[in-house]
């Protein structure tokens, strides 16, 4: 050991790492995702069932804020979470890379097609879960990519073809 300290943290970020904290962040987050969803117009097209088409996306962005609430409210709200004290900022920037991955496979679906772009982001994925050799999670990837394109085809459901013809 060098014998140097880490550096004390400030109250905030003593604050930030308890429930109430983490609780508080992520209301805020949940509160800003409820705008944008109040001021998106298809959240409020009525469907024929006389449900909005919203209606489930927002009921659960509700459900979420009541969790977060508790968090901030309950007895519990000043206990830290050991393993918030050790987390860093790069495991958050990872987190932020696998939203983006996400919403680049979802765009790339819909312009390539689910047949071509699930294996490989699934690959990717299932690599970085642990699943190894490589040559293993290729095979894992290409087989669930293939089992659901068929089990969607069997129901009526059809994926986004892209550019192949079927």
């Amino acid at each position: 050991m060098s014998g140097v300290l880490p550096p004390e943290r400030s109250p905030v970020q003593k604050w930030i790492r308890t429930n109430q904290g983490v609780g508080v962040l992520l209301t805020a987050c949940l509160l800003a995702y409820l705008t944008f969803l109040q001021f998106s117009p298809w959240v409020h097209e009525e469907l024929r069932d006389g449900f909005t088409l919203g209606f489930f996306p927002v009921t659960g962005v509700v459900f979420m804020l009541l969790c977060t609430v508790s968090l901030i409210l309950d007895r519990n709200r000043n206990e830290r979470i050991r393993e918030l004290d050790e987390m860093r900022w790069v495991w958050f920037l990872f987190s932020i890379v696998v939203l983006v991955g996400c919403g680049a496979y979802f765009y790339l679906i819909l312009e390539i097609g689910y047949l071509l772009v699930s294996p490989f982001f699934l690959f990717v994925f299932v690599y970085f879960l642990g699943l190894r050799p490589w040559s293993s999670a290729l095979i894992a990837g290409a087989v669930t990519a293939v089992l659901v394109y068929g089990l969607f085809k069997l129901i009526g459901i059809d994926l986004p073809p892209g550019i192949l013809p079927f």
